[in-house]
């Protein structure tokens, strides 16, 4: 029995198929009437699942060459970013941004519209320079901005254009960075403030479980030697190390005493060589437009009792906006409210419950984890979906890529 990394979806592929070679692979994919790539496994709902065949790309030659004129890493889909974050850094260079976990795959998370924290960095696919992509035929093609439509569409799009077997993402010269837990930050004071303490580094979180203590964790990643901004000024420094589930080891989590160390080692919470968060749990997370922030969060305080009692933590971010036809913020820059749940028969209801009282905004849910919202809803919220629709139909009119999931979500 074959499960995703949470264990709460069960895979039902027909097949699993490993080619090792890109022309393998093109014949894979043109003789099969129906095929899902499967990469690390870490959404939290069907999307990687099938009833047909399975494809997963560990077996294919890898690929990792940078080019320093243009600035630019060729790197094969299937690597994850642990993988190609040490071997940047060794060679002197680095991502812009990276997830919370750095275990995941490159071509997953980008498919998914996967992210970290920062109000000037984008999702993980606002990296992408090209992709390299297998249609239903076949053949193989390359897509790059110059063909802006096709791009932004191809991108984020949960694995419907076909299968994605390299990418070029941007890169920059390495850079150091520091990371600080300023603890027990009372949540009235977060909510009023919301956008400066979200804004106070490079990359921050604030996290809470929502419970009667009403305080949560600010956990603020910056270039090393930046300027403290007032609104951290008084906090209180967290003296030793914590985990974002309270009473758990931080022993698998990245440096916080704000001693410097790589960017691939204070951008996710989580080490590259360590199990990463709880494994035993469920994530949901929604988006929604920046400017209505705080009247978001308390909202959600309302219904805070419901919330803590079913919950490991929540993760409270932002994200800048993009292109990307099916990426929560496209054309937006938005707030992510990321719920880590206990695997609990109220979850369910308690997702909706949390769609109810955002709906008014216009949420966004993360695709790769668990929500409730019907196609008429998100055909209201993604501005490009119908637009989304017409190309998946016109590049791929058998649905040779997609799965139940894919279909229900789409009316294909």
């Amino acid at each position: 029995m074959i499960t995703n990394w949470s264990g709460n979806i069960t895979f039902n592929e027909i097949q699993t198929l490993s080619p090792c070679s890109l022309s393998e692979l093109q014949s894979v994919v043109k003789d099969a009437k129906h095929v899902r790539v499967r990469g690390t496994g870490h959404s939290f709902n069907p999307i990687a699942d099938t009833f047909n065949y399975a494809l997963t790309l560990q077996n294919m030659p890898r690929i990792l060459s940078i080019d320093k004129v243009k600035q630019v890493v060729t790197v094969s889909a299937h690597l994850t970013y642990a993988e190609l974050s040490y071997e940047l850094h060794n060679q002197g260079w680095a991502l812009q941004n990276l997830a919370s976990l750095p275990h995941i795959s490159i071509a997953g998370s980008i498919a998914t519209g996967t992210h970290g924290s920062g109000i000037m960095n984008g999702n993980l696919a606002s990296a992408i320079e090209f992709i390299d992509i297998i249609d239903p035929s076949g053949n193989l093609k390359h897509i790059n901005q110059e063909t802006s439509d096709l791009f932004n569409s191809s991108v984020v799009s949960l694995g419907l254009k076909g299968v994605v077997t390299t990418v070029g993402l941007k890169i920059q010269p390495t850079y150091y960075m520091n990371q600080v837990i300023y603890e027990k930050l009372d949540r009235t004071f977060f909510l009023d403030n919301s956008f400066e303490c979200l804004t106070s580094g490079y990359s921050v979180s604030y996290f809470t479980n929502w419970d009667e203590r009403k305080e949560g964790d600010l956990w603020v990643k910056s270039i090393d030697g930046s300027t403290i901004p007032h609104i951290l000024s008084g906090l209180n420094k967290a003296k030793s190390m914590l985990h974002p589930v309270k009473g758990l080891d931080p022993s698998n989590c990245n440096e916080q005493l704000g001693v410097a160390g790589p960017w691939y080692m204070r951008l996710p919470h989580f080490k590259i060589d360590f199990k990463p968060s709880i494994g035993d749990e469920l994530q949901s997370e929604f988006f929604i437009d920046i400017s209505n922030a705080g009247t978001a969060l308390k909202k959600i305080e309302k219904i805070s009792t419901q919330i803590s009692k079913n919950i490991y933590c929540s993760e409270i971010r932002l994200i800048a906006g993009d292109n990307f036809w099916l990426s929560p913020h496209y054309d937006r820059q938005s707030l992510g409210i990321h719920f880590t749940w206990r695997k609990t028969t109220e979850v369910p209801q308690l997702v909706q419950t949390i769609e109810s009282e955002l709906s008014e905004f216009d949420y966004r849910p993360h695709l790769g984890k668990i929500f409730s919202s019907t196609p008429q809803y998100l055909s209201k919220v993604f501005p490009k979906y119908y637009d989304f629709i017409h190309e998946v139909e016109t590049f791929d009119p058998t649905q040779k890529f997609g799965n139940n999931f894919t279909r229900r979500l789409f009316n294909f």
